[in-house]
C-alpha cells in the first residue's frame, strides 16, 4: 500500500473512533437528563406544596406579628418576608429546571 492510502485509511479511522465516542457521550447526556427529570418530576409535587406552605407561612406570619403582636415581641419583618420571597423564588426555579429538562 502507498502513503497516501494508508493515510487515507487512518483518518477514516480516527473521524469513526471520534462518532462513536461522540454518540457514546450524547447518549451519556441524555440519559443522566432523563434521570434527573424522572426524579425531579417525581418529587414535584411534595416540593411544590412544601415551598408553597413555608411561603405563604412565612407571610401569615409577618402579617400576624405585624397586626397582633404583643409590643415587647422584637420581630424582623423584613427576615419573614424575604424567607418567603426566597420560597417563591426557589419554587420557580425549581419549575424553570424542570422547563428546561424537559426540552
Amino acid at each position: 500500500m502507498n502513503a497516501s492510502y494508508d493515510s487515507i485509511l487512518v483518518r477514516r479511522g480516527i473521524a469513526l473512533v471520534a462518532t462513536v465516542v461522540e454518540l457514546t457521550v450524547w447518549t451519556l447526556l441524555h440519559l443522566s437528563r432523563l434521570l434527573l427529570l424522572g426524579v425531579l418530576a417525581i418529587c414535584e409535587p411534595i416540593v411544590r406544596v412544601a415551598l408553597s406552605l413555608l411561603s405563604l407561612g412565612g407571610l401569615f406570619t409577618a402579617g400576624l406579628y405585624y397586626f397582633g403582636g404583643s409590643p415587647g415581641l422584637k420581630v424582623s419583618y423584613g427576615i419573614l418576608l424575604a424567607f418567603s420571597a426566597c420560597c417563591a423564588l426557589a419554587l420557580a426555579l425549581y419549575e424553570a429546571l424542570l422547563g428546561m429538562l424537559e426540552r
